[in-house]
């Protein structure tokens, strides 16, 4: 065996294995911020949907009360909906949608609200619900708003003549 064949056969010298490990740690960071950026947008995009079916929720309970209605009265900042059987307030205040029972008890109903209004036209409730996502860790500012709008027909509601 020649010294030349020698050589060639104990492996790598140390600027390939330098210039190698080098590589590795740039493909690897590379890998890790995309794999980061990834999990962020899971995260976040499951932070929405979970926030778009509290906003379901709210929605149907609303039409549910709605329907039943005989009158819809504004105090406030609160919708007083009054049905043949009972009496129920939506509050909205610090991003949350609450329904007060007559007995007062208080159900949140969703966390992710800007803004909750009901206004009616005759035997029509116009619901507008504006929804921001909730972000995990971070505030919402700057993330654009959802609006939902629905209209109710008030089984209930008194005609005019």
């Amino acid at each position: 065996m020649s010294a030349r064949t020698f050589a060639a056969e104990r492996g790598f010298t140390l600027p390939e294995l330098m210039v190698s490990v080098a590589l590795l740690a740039i493909l690897s960071g590379v890998a890790a911020g995309i794999g980061s950026q990834a999990w962020q947008e899971h995260e976040t995009l499951s932070g929405y949907q979970a926030d778009v079916a509290d906003v379901r929720r709210a929605l149907a309970t609303v039409e549910v009360d709605l329907r039943d209605a005989g009158q819809v009265d504004r105090r406030s900042e609160d919708f007083v909906v009054t049905t043949p059987t009972e009496r129920v307030t939506y509050r909205h205040r610090d991003h949350e949608l609450q329904r007060i029972d007559a007995a007062g008890r208080v159900q949140t109903l969703a966390r992710c609200f800007a803004g909750f209004a009901i206004r009616t036209e005759g035997a029509l409730a116009h619901v507008n619900l504006v929804m921001r996502p909730r972000l995990r860790g971070e505030t919402s500012a700057g993330h654009p708003a959802t609006t939902l709008e629905t209209t109710v027909l008030m089984r209930n509601r008194e005609m005019p003549r």
